[in-house]
């Protein structure tokens, strides 16, 4: 090879080196721009209000140069898109209405290579607070009873009781139509609900709606409960009652657990039948055990009445008008817990009459308990807690 040739291939191999070495540098140099280039990432806006009612929409900008996706979640939020690349609008809607008295939140969070934006978005209250309240509750082995609190516009509702496991996959809108289908009252006849149970050591669940005068619904209200055992072991039995010229005669006997026990008595004159309402009310199902436990725990709240310790052959005065009594007793044991029972027995204008012996109510394929229309009212209830009798033993 003369000296010419050698010259030119090592000015070629130089200058291909030369190449390489900067191709080498651009690559190096987009690598390092690619790493150190900091994602594009805003949302707008970051704070959104929507109204309380169901279908309510509204939308929301995400602005990146790459790919992003959204975390954060909410059952009563429909969000349009979870994941995207670039420039997108996301759309909301509202799934349900939101009927309670306080605001819905959620927060959603934008994700990209490592940079996050939030936006909070707000469903609105209701405008007024519209449902019914359960207070004082008293649970039995075959009876529920509480008194309702009516917060906001209620003109009327509807209640109802299940077995709880029946129910356990329904959801609002389902206990809502089912409600609708039961009987409405108002709170100007009913202020309690009471219910007469199947079966002791059961679940139960309570479920009411209200409505305003403008035909508006409220949220569902559910309550769960249990009712309790009936072989509990401190009952107070009453009965052998006889009706002699001046008075009552009769026999209580405390079983082996119960320590103490409280009772009231209700009697019919010339002018009134309220014990032989009362009597065949419990034995036909139109009030429940515990409609009368409710009784005695007020009277013991009030400290109207006190336990009686001891059990035997009893008598009460009878005045010459009284035709009919009723009497019932709630033992308690050593610990001072209720009995899940109460016991009774009636006495009729003749020595031999009693009450009807007691049903059970019906239940239909969806586990709800048939509801006795026939319950006494506000003014009724009223009436036969002016005439309680009460005496010490």
């Amino acid at each position: 090879m003369n000296n010419l040739s050698a010259v030119a291939l090592a000015v070629m191999a130089t200058m291909m080196f030369a190449s390489c070495e900067e191709d080498d540098d651009k690559l190096l140099a987009n690598y390092i721009e690619q790493e150190t280039k900091e994602t594009v990432l805003t949302v707008s806006p970051t704070d959104l209000t929507m109204g309380s009612k169901k279908g309510e929409k509204a939308n929301f900008t995400i602005k990146c140069d790459t790919s992003w996706t959204i975390s954060g979640q909410s059952e009563w939020l429909s969000v349009s898109a979870r994941s995207g690349n670039g420039d997108t609008q996301i759309n909301l809607e509202t799934l349900r209405a939101n009927d309670s008295a306080e605001p819905e939140l959620v927060t959603l969070t934008i994700n990209s290579n490592g940079v996050s934006q939030s936006i909070t978005i707000t469903q609105l209250a209701g405008s007024k607070p519209l449902y019914v309240n359960l207070k004082n509750e008293i649970v039995m082995s075959d009876g529920f009873y509480s008194d309702l609190e009516f917060v906001g516009d209620v003109k009327g509702f509807h209640y109802a009781c299940y077995y709880a496991d029946r129910v356990r996959a329904w959801t609002d809108e389902d206990f809502k139509r089912d409600l609708k289908t039961e009987h409405a009252f108002s709170p100007e006849e009913f202020d309690y609900a009471d219910y007469v149970l199947p079966a002791s050591s059961t679940n139960y669940v309570y479920v009411a709606v209200a409505y305003n005068s403008q035909g508006e619904y409220g949220p569902i209200v559910k309550h769960e409960f249990t009712s309790k055992s009936s072989f509990t072991g401190y009952d107070a039995f009453v009965g052998n009652f006889k009706k002699e010229s001046s008075r009552w005669t009769f026999d209580i006997n405390m079983n082996t657990y119960c320590d103490r026990y409280y009772h009231y008595y209700l009697t019919d004159d010339y002018s009134g039948n309220l014990a032989t309402y009362a009597a065949y009310s419990l034995a036909t199902g139109i009030i429940s055990s515990a409609f009368f436990a409710r009784i005695i725990d007020d009277g013991i709240k009030q400290q109207s009445i006190e336990a009686a310790k001891k059990d035997g052959s009893k008598q009460l005065t009878r005045r010459s008008d009284e035709t009919a009594i009723f009497f019932w007793t709630w033992g308690q044991n050593e610990q001072k817990v209720f009995s899940g029972n109460i016991q009774w027995d009636y006495c009729g204008s003749s020595s031999s009459a009693r009450a009807p012996k007691r049903q059970s109510p019906n239940v239909d394929e969806n586990g709800t308990i048939e509801l006795n229309a026939d319950k006494p009212t506000i003014q009724e209830v009223k009436a036969l807690k002016q005439n309680l009798k009460v005496t010490g033993f």
